[in-house]
């Protein structure tokens, strides 16, 4: 999932302490009863732009 909201990425930055200028990523694990997703913020990873991608679009080029 990507954030397009601004107001949801600087209470991301704020609480998770990530700096503005750096890409993170964050699995979450999935409940399709109650269709949500549960992330930990803490276990946030940096990614460069060449992680930076979708498996999915990937396959479809």
């Amino acid at each position: 999932m990507l954030i397009c909201s601004l107001v949801i990425q600087r209470i991301l930055w704020d609480i998770g302490g990530w700096e503005k200028d750096r890409n993170y990523r964050i699995y979450g694990r999935h409940f399709p009863k109650n269709e949500i997703v549960e992330f930990c913020l803490e276990d946030a990873e940096v990614i460069t732009e060449a992680d930076f991608c979708d498996p999915e679009c990937e396959k479809r080029s």
